[in-house]
């Protein structure tokens, strides 16, 4: 597969510090990883089914948590997520 990261032994590691987010941070974290850009600070979040509020505490709580990161450009900040967590999320939708 092109563009795919071998996670191999830090596997375990990734889903140990996935079961520690609340179930909104890991919607949020899903949600990111089938995003095809890193997302602007002011998304159309209507499918993950939460208040901007509670979209932006999430998103300042992965931050703190570095698995996402903030981005300025000259318009917009934006917030790609870990592309390690990105392949993993991807390759295991149910964690």
């Amino acid at each position: 597969m092109k563009n795919e990261i071998y996670l191999g032994d830090i596997e375990d590691s990734i889903e140990c510090h996935l079961q520690r987010l609340s179930a909104t941070e890991k919607n949020v974290m899903h949600w990111l990883a089938n995003q095809t850009e890193a997302v602007e600070k002011f998304p159309k979040t209507g499918n993950l089914d939460l208040s901007q509020s509670q979209f932006w505490a999430a998103i300042q709580s992965l931050m703190r948590r570095c698995l996402l990161d903030k981005l300025p450009s000259e318009t917009s900040s934006y917030f790609p997520i870990n592309p390690v967590f990105k392949s993993y999320l991807k390759r295991n939708p149910n964690d």
